[in-house]
């Protein structure tokens, strides 16, 4: 008998399936037939089946603001099995007139099928800034969402500090929040940090690590996704780019059937997700007072000089330890300049390093060690 229902279960799938193959529909939506320049709206393609190679088309004449925004599902209601799969995109029109959307297509159970062709027509509204390409962070939240989920999951990104000296440390977090259960991520770019010379913080535990996090109001599941350590390599107003992730979140089905109670039934949904831009304010540093030999050092540090010996013979070596401690740019040093009296033989000194990055930034020390030799006899002072 137990044989019997678990084949009828693995048959009820298959004809499911069958039937998807047979009937599916590739179909294009659009939330209004006019719009007003300046005003947005949303395109939606949905076929039901498991689609993939999804090849949008042209939208010539609008402003993408989004897209595509791809989300799938799989639901079992009175013990019938069905699935789709739709994309969505921002528009919003920029001129007036009468406009042509055109197919897109998909690939599914070996065919390829194409939607309906839209048509949209544009009045007079609103003048457009053709040169803004992306929406501003919450209408690209709205954009993103399926439903309500923009609300429900996110991505922060947060700088400790935004205003700081040319070569001056600071530490960028890529957060996610969350308050539905995520199934699987994709990364789909990562920063491109232009401006700043970067070292990531490396997490020694491999697992993420969740915390607990109220955010205006509203309490959320919280992760740090990457955390970046950044030294401006200039002064003025510096962009921090955007990290763009995709991410498929589970979400259950209400339903009254026995059958989906104990199987379960839920959706996954996918969603692209993408933080916002954060604007660095760099100062220049100060002309006023800055050393003629300043070699670029920008932090807390101390310095510290040794010899290993302190009496030498004629054409006797000794080694001469130079180090440098503290917090800040100590990988960015320019090469020291040291002045060593006339009667000694310099060479280029071997640089050791031991430094650590963390939330608080990098810190450590570097050790500059020249080899000095000795060519006549007396006392001199090594400063």
């Amino acid at each position: 008998m137990l044989r019997a229902i678990k084949y009828a279960i693995i048959l009820l799938f298959f004809c499911a399936e069958q039937l998807y193959a047979q009937n599916s529909k590739f179909t294009a939506s659009i939330s209004s037939s006019q719009v007003a320049t300046g005003e947005q709206f949303e395109v939606s393609f949905s076929v039901n089946g498991d689609a993939d190679n999804f090849n949008p088309p042209s939208f010539s004449g609008f402003q993408v603001l989004s897209g595509p925004n791809g989300s799938s599902s799989m639901t079992v209601v009175n013990g019938n099995m069905s699935a789709s799969t739709s994309y969505s995109y921002y528009l919003m029109a920029v001129k007036q007139g009468t406009f042509t959307i055109g197919s897109a297509t998909v690939a599914l159970n070996g065919k390829t099928l194409a939607s309906n062709i839209l048509r949209v027509r544009v009045v007079k509204g609103q003048p457009v800034n053709t040169n803004a390409n992306t929406p501003s962070s919450d209408n690209r939240q709205a954009a993103v969402s399926s439903g309500n989920l923009s609300k429900s999951i996110f991505i922060k990104a947060v700088a400790n500090k935004s205003n700081v000296y040319h070569g001056e440390q600071l530490v960028v977090s890529y957060k996610l929040y969350t308050r539905v259960d995520i199934s699987a991520n994709e990364l789909d770019k990562l920063p491109d940090l232009n401006g700043f010379w970067s070292q990531d913080i490396k997490n020694v535990d491999q697992n993420t690590q969740w915390k607990t996090e109220t955010y205006k109001g509203v309490q959320y599941h919280v992760a740090d996704l990457k955390q970046t350590i950044l030294f401006p390599e200039h002064s003025g107003n510096l962009t921090i780019d955007p990290l763009s992730m995709t991410f498929t979140v589970r979400q259950p089905v209400e339903s009254e059937d026995v059958f989906d109670q104990f199987f379960g039934s839920f959706k996954d949904v996918r969603i692209k997700l993408k933080s916002s831009p954060l604007t660095i304010h760099v100062k220049p540093l100060p002309i006023a007072g800055k050393p003629a030999d300043f070699s670029g050092a920008v932090g807390t540090f101390s310095l510290d000089a040794s010899v290993d010996k302190k009496e030498l013979k004629a054409n006797e070596a000794l080694n001469y330890r130079l180090k440098i401690a503290g917090s800040g740019n100590i990988k960015l040093l320019n090469k020291l300049n040291a002045a060593f009296p006339a009667v000694f033989e310099k060479y280029d000194p071997k640089l050791t390093d031991s430094l650590v990055e963390t939330i608080n930034g990098v810190s450590g020390k570097r050790i500059y060690t020249y080899l000095l030799i000795r060519r006549k006899e007396g006392d001199f002072a090594l400063n």
